[in-house]
């Protein structure tokens, strides 16, 4: 178990993978992340940066989890140094319902 416990999803555990950028000095306005193609953000937790995470640490984690074979776009939005940053990247989750896609057993 982490400690301290992430904030639960709104629908309960279990949640989404996490999803990490890190960034010194960047404050985040938008962090979207939802099914690559659609435009409806999927609900998430948000945590940015603290002492167990670290200062420069983003984190996001979806309150379900994602689907298999399914890619996913993230959209960070913010200012560093006073000026605009913008990161986004997509990824693809495997075909299992663990890391990497393999399946237990």
């Amino acid at each position: 178990m982490l400690n301290p416990t992430p904030p639960a999803p709104s629908s309960g555990w279990p949640s989404g993978y996490p999803v990490t950028l890190y960034g010194q000095g960047i404050t985040v306005s938008s962090h979207p992340i939802m099914v690559d193609g659609t435009t409806t953000p999927l609900a998430h937790q948000w945590l940015d940066g603290d002492s167990t995470l670290g200062s420069s640490a983003k984190v996001l984690y979806t309150d379900a989890p994602l689907s298999a074979n399914t890619t996913y776009r993230v959209i960070i939005d913010g200012t560093a140094a006073s000026a605009s940053v913008h990161f986004e990247w997509t990824f693809i989750t495997g075909s299992g319902s663990t890391p990497g896609g393999r399946r237990r057993g």
